[in-house]
C-alpha cells in the first residue's frame, strides 16, 4: 500500500475481512525453482493424477526439480510435467528480502533484487537469493520500489498480526505458504488485520481462487 489520492478519506485504523474464499499456493514454475541446499525445505509433492510423496526440495533446473525422499536411497530428478504443484511447509512467518525492487511476474512468482539494467526488452535483476538474471519485460506484471518511505505495509509474510472477528471461526484454518501469502481451503474462512493509516491512501490487493470466486472484503474506519 502506498500514499496516493484516488480514494475518498478514511479514519486512523484500517481492518480488511475476506470471507468465503478459497484460496491456493501458485504452481511451482522453473523460474521461482531455487533451492538452498544448506537448507532444505520439507514439503509434499503432488502429481496430476492424484499421488503426493512427503520430502525435502534439494533443487531444480529449467526441466526437472530435485526431489530427497525416505522412499528412494538417493535423491531423485522428477519432471515438472508430471506435477501439479509443491506444497511447502507453512512458516508462522516470512522474512522478507532485503532488496530494493520486488518484481512480480506473470506467472505469478516474486523476485526480489537491485536493478542493474533496464532496456526496451529486458531487466537485469541481481539479488542475494538468485545472482544476476535477465527477465525479458513481456514476462513482468509489476516491479515495485521496496525501500519506498510512503510505503505502509507489503503483505502479508505470513499470519503474525492476522486474527479473525467471529468467534465460531479460527485462525488456523489459514496457512502461509513458501511465499508468506495466506491460504485457506475452508468456506467462510476470515482474517483481519488492523493499520494505522494516514489520512489518504491507496491500496492493492490480489485474490485467487481455484473456483469461483466467493469473497467479502470490507474496510473499517473505526478504532
Amino acid at each position: 500500500m502506498k500514499r496516493g489520492s484516488r480514494l475518498p478519506k478514511f479514519g486512523s485504523t484500517f481492518g480488511w475481512l475476506v470471507g468465503s474464499a478459497l484460496l491456493v499456493p501458485l504452481l511451482l514454475q522453473s523460474i521461482a525453482a531455487i533451492a538452498d541446499e544448506a537448507s532444505p525445505r520439507k514439503a509434499t509433492l503432488h502429481w496430476v493424477n492424484g499421488d503426493s510423496l512427503p520430502g525435502e526440495l534439494q533443487g531444480a533446473n529449467d526441466q526437472h526439480l530435485l526431489w530427497n525422499t525416505k522412499v528412494f536411497l538417493e535423491p531423485v530428478a522428477i519432471d515438472y510435467r508430471v506435477l501439479q504443484h509443491v506444497e511447502f511447509v507453512s512458516p508462522g512467518s516470512v522474512e522478507l528480502p532485503k532488496e530494493d525492487f520486488r518484481v512480480d511476474l506473470a506467472t505469478g512468482d516474486v523476485l526480489f533484487g537491485k536493478i542493474l539494467d533496464l532496456t526496451v526488452d529486458e531487466v537485469v535483476l541481481s539479488g542475494q537469493r538468485h545472482g544476476s538474471v535477465r527477465i525479458q519485460r513481456k514476462f513482468i506484471r509489476s516491479m515495485r520500489r521496496l525501500n519506498n518511505p510512503a510505503l505502509v505495509f507489503l503483505g502479508p509474510t505470513g499470519l503474525t498480526g492476522w486474527t479473525t472477528l467471529n468467534a465460531g471461526r479460527q485462525i488456523s484454518e489459514w496457512s502461509a505458504n513458501e511465499s508468506g501469502h495466506l491460504v485457506t481451503t475452508k468456506q467462510r474462512a476470515e482474517v483481519f488485520h488492523q493499520f494505522v493509516l494516514p489520512n489518504q491512501v491507496e491500496y492493492e490487493i490480489t485474490l485467487e481462487s481455484t473456483g469461483v470466486p466467493s469473497f467479502l472484503l470490507a474496510f473499517n474506519d473505526q478504532p
